[in-house]
């Protein structure tokens, strides 16, 4: 961590994006996380492109093209969301930003909308939240494509 021991601690909230081939067997990888710091009102996304892994897990019912393409899809979600908090940051009295991290997360991927689940909202405090958002600060170990925002 960059940060001093006397840096404040600024508070954060994150969720682990997980992938769900079949909601039957219920079986999920972790493939990226969510962060959130309201002091900041930033947010950032990461999720992994790769998919071998999940090749390799799933076998040869699983389309890599697919995926990469519902990945992209999330990011771009991601990214609109990232742009109501800057607008609305920015004054922009007419847009209805997100309010927190629940909300974030049901834009990026709605809850039970397919292969794609949250986990449970989690949080805790940091001098730099965003240094949280990598394969050492959060307990997920896909490693791959990262969006900030």
């Amino acid at each position: 961590m960059t940060g001093s021991p006397g840096d404040a601690m600024k508070p954060y909230q994150f969720a682990i994006l997980r992938y769900q081939h079949s909601a039957a067997t219920g079986e999920q990888v972790n493939i990226g996380v969510v962060l959130w710091s309201p002091a900041e009102r930033r947010l950032w996304f990461r999720v992994n492109e790769r998919y071998s892994r999940l090749a390799a897990f799933f076998g040869t019912a699983f389309d890599g093209r697919v995926y990469r393409e519902l990945v992209r899809d999330l990011e771009r979600r991601a990214e609109r969301v990232s742009e109501e908090i800057e607008r609305q940051s920015e004054g922009d009295l007419f847009l209805r930003g997100p309010t927190g991290l629940a909300e974030i997360v049901a834009r990026i991927a709605p809850e039970n909308a397919g292969c794609f689940q949250w986990s449970a909202l989690m949080g805790g405090l940091s001098p730099e939240p965003a240094e949280r958002c990598d394969n050492r600060g959060l307990p997920w170990s896909a490693s791959g494509s990262s969006t900030r925002h």
